[in-house]
């Protein structure tokens, strides 16, 4: 999250006005290994994933251009593990820290 924020500051000063960036990482990774990645922040098994249908129009894979960032400049200062790690720690908080 701190990259995120870092980001939209990043651009709020080297952006052009009204012109639209997105914000990515460029860490593109498999569903299965974020949730593996999850469920061991958690401490908890894989049995817990169920596996379902795909739905109608179901999205194969989630993508940002981030062509227009990188040109300003700007790299992730986090790597992807401490970040995920970092967000799960700080949604437990927000949540009262229970494991659900």
């Amino acid at each position: 999250m701190q990259d995120h924020c870092a980001a939209i500051d990043f651009v709020a000063q080297k952006g052009t006005p009204g012109e639209l960036y997105n914000i990515a990482a460029k860490n593109e990774r498999e569903n299965l290994e974020i949730v593996d990645r999850i469920l061991q922040l958690l401490n908890k098994s894989r049995e817990l994933i169920r596996f379902v249908e795909d739905r109608p129009g179901h999205d194969r894979r989630y993508s940002l251009d981030v062509t227009k960032l990188a040109a300003l400049g700007w790299v992730s200062a986090t790597p992807f593990k401490e970040a995920l790690a970092d967000t799960m720690l700080c949604y437990q908080k927000t949540s009262g820290g229970g494991s659900h």
